[in-house]
């Protein structure tokens, strides 16, 4: 995951990770909503 973390930055992509310990915790649609929404206005 890493190497390919590697590979898509040399590309030029931006790479956000998320794991699965945090997507399953409670309030995770929050979390990912709240994340969204501040990478959304960052790119306005």
């Amino acid at each position: 995951m890493v190497a390919e973390d590697r590979r898509l930055r040399l590309k030029g992509y931006e790479v956000y990770r998320f794991g699965g310990y945090e997507l399953g915790r409670k309030g995770a649609a929050d979390m990912l909503r709240q994340f969204f929404n501040q990478l959304l206005a960052r790119h306005q």
